[in-house]
């Protein structure tokens, strides 16, 4: 069985109201800047490649009023909220240890790939796609096609966690077998139940 995982929310923690409190104490700020950046079409648009981080930041201020540098504060603190989930990270190392092939299959901007190829267990996938890097996004059908394609994947012997109800529907369309992400244990007992056999979890 090929084992893919999704990044934000899954491997990482990923909490955009967080992101958003971190730079802009006014509530109406806060509120404007995540309806006009981080929840409208723009942010999409970096991820699949389209949108730098600056001009994304520029349409943005020019939307919101609030000035170009401000908006950039964004940006700046990403890795600050991006962090590992040490939980999953360590079930990810289970998988890999068991024998089953890993791949990444993730939604993300250009400008943030440096940071997360510096963490040493990103080494352990066999295939990674980044929406960017092949200008498709989730839950678009095309990305799964493209996962599948790309390394020659059979649906069937496929499993695809995200921790997004949304991005799930397009990968089962091709017959890929789907977990929503709701923590690892959960996810552990998931992936048992589709005869993915791993060991006892180290105890904590």
């Amino acid at each position: 069985m090929n084992i893919v995982f999704d990044l934000g929310g899954v491997l990482f923690h990923w909490d955009p109201e967080e992101l958003v409190s971190r730079c802009f104490s006014e509530v109406k700020e806060r509120d404007l800047v995540y309806e006009q950046l981080l929840s409208h079409p723009d942010w999409k648009e970096m991820d699949r490649g389209t949108f730098t981080y600056e001009e994304a930041a520029r349409r943005a201020s020019e939307r919101t009023g609030i000035p170009h540098e401000r908006i950039m504060d964004i940006f700046e603190e990403i890795p600050l909220i991006l962090t590992p989930k040490e939980e999953t990270v360590e079930l990810l190392r289970e998988v890999k240890e068991a024998g089953y092939p890993l791949y990444l299959l993730s939604n993300m901007p250009t400008e943030i790939l440096p940071y997360l190829e510096s963490h040493d267990f990103m080494s352990l996938f066999k295939g990674k796609i980044y929406s960017c890097r092949v200008g498709q996004v989730k839950p678009d059908g095309e990305i799964y096609r493209t996962l599948l394609d790309t390394f020659s994947l059979v649906p069937e012997e496929t499993v695809f966690i995200d921790d997004y109800p949304v991005n799930l529907p397009g990968a089962e369309a091709l017959g890929i077998n789907t977990i929503l992400f709701t923590g690892p244990g959960e996810c552990r007992e998931r992936l048992a139940a589709l005869g993915v056999e791993l060991g006892d979890p180290s105890p904590v």
